[in-house]
């Protein structure tokens, strides 16, 4: 199976609020570190950036795995009220 990489973007979860993406990211690497993890910001900070990469059957499947875990880490971490507002797929590369 190919690997592919998916980026995850989470409207209002800045920069500027660590009581919030601190939750988020930990819930991130316990419950699915699997998925490498990774948490960046766009939009200038504003909005939350989740990096994550899984073996798919195709870009379909790996977009259902990875915003089942942003969603999965939302809840966990309180934030319920936050979604993934938008998802990129592309294969994942190593240099």
């Amino acid at each position: 199976m190919p690997e592919y990489r998916t980026w995850i973007t989470v409207a209002g979860l800045s920069f500027d609020d660590e009581a919030a993406w601190e939750p988020f990211i930990s819930a991130l690497e316990e419950r699915h570190a699997e998925l490498g993890p990774i948490l960046s910001w766009e939009n200038g900070g504003k909005d939350a950036l989740a990096v994550l990469a899984t073996d798919a059957p195709d870009e379909a499947e790996a977009a259902r795995v990875c915003a089942d875990a942003v969603v999965d880490a939302l809840h966990a971490a309180g934030l319920g009220d936050r979604y993934p507002a938008a998802l990129r797929v592309g294969d994942a590369v190593y240099a």
